[in-house]
């Protein structure tokens, strides 16, 4: 998970025993890692489920298939293969990476 360092920090504010608590902050992304137990289909409606409570962007990112799914509140997913690359847009907006470099 990433968390805008503004929110996180207004957060750590506003909730000073925040160590001692469950995090309740929605992160701005989220990562999801399809293990081999999973069925995609569950991981995609976690997914969905993450974007409901606010997170502005969820990768899925499967070994298996070697693809990252990019997942928006707009309903938009995107699959990247091998030749694409993954930026971190808005969110981590200096973050670039070749899918290719994610499995190895």
């Amino acid at each position: 998970m990433v968390y805008d360092a503004a929110r996180f920090n207004a957060y750590c504010l506003a909730t000073p025993d925040w160590q001692e608590k469950p995090f309740i902050l929605v992160p701005n992304l989220a990562v999801e890692v399809v293990s081999p137990s999973d069925r995609l289909s569950e991981i995609y409606r976690k997914a969905g489920l993450y974007l409901e409570d606010g997170v502005q962007i969820v990768w899925v990112i499967d070994f298996k298939r070697k693809t990252v799914g990019v997942f928006t509140p707009t309903g938009d997913i995107q699959t990247l293969h091998s030749g694409d690359i993954l930026s971190g847009g808005a969110i981590l907006p200096q973050f670039t990476i070749a899918v290719s470099e994610l499995f190895g």
